[in-house]
């Protein structure tokens, strides 16, 4: 098997999770030299790990299609992933989800590592869209898509779904890091 693939943002590693990784996490272990945010593994988490598993266990699990750990570089911790759902269809579909913890959200973590992985898959030979679907009560996640590049494509009973096209993607630019707030001036008096 390939190493695992690693892609670097402004401010992320996005590191995907090797086959014998699976079990240490849901092990509830973090691995050796690897720090979790609190919060992390999500539940989110714990079931994607489950559907890259049983590809693993079907044989259909495909190198760089798995679960990619979201590390934050500024700490070193992990705060979240992004996953495929499975590895591209025939027609080169993928569908992708993603969640960040508690206390790293509203960062725009999640549009940074959602923009870096379907621009590297786009780049996949035979992969031709990716796909999402998020539900009525997170319009955040409906944001972090349509800021990503994703158009909606439909709903129904409450789950809107997005897709991202190879030819309406265009060029991959990195989310440069947030601006820091302008210091106010100083109020004291001189003597």
């Amino acid at each position: 098997m390939t190493s695992p693939n690693v892609l670097i943002t402004a401010r992320l590693a996005l590191r995907e999770l090797p086959p014998d990784g699976i079990r240490s996490v849901l092990a509830g272990r973090p691995g050796t030299g690897v720090r979790w945010a609190e919060g992390y593994p999500s539940q989110e988490t714990l079931g994607a790990l489950v559907r890259v598993g049983r590809s693993l266990l079907a044989d259909a699990y495909r190198p760089g299609f798995g679960l990619y750990q979201i590390v934050w570089r500024g700490s070193g911790e992990t705060v979240g992933d992004v996953v495929f759902h499975a590895a591209p269809d025939d027609d080169g579909s993928v569908e992708i989800g993603y969640a960040v913890v508690e206390a790293y959200r509203g960062r725009g973590i999640a549009g940074e590592a959602v923009r870096a992985l379907t621009a590297w898959a786009l780049e996949r030979p035979g992969v031709t869209e990716v796909r999402a679907e998020t539900d009525a009560g997170n319009p955040a996640s409906r944001r972090v898509l349509r800021g990503a590049g994703f158009r909606p494509v439909g709903d129904t009973d409450g789950t809107f779904r997005f897709v991202l096209t190879r030819a309406s993607s265009g060029p991959h630019r990195p989310t440069p890091p947030p601006r820091p707030a302008p210091t106010p001036p100083s109020r004291h008096r001189s003597a």
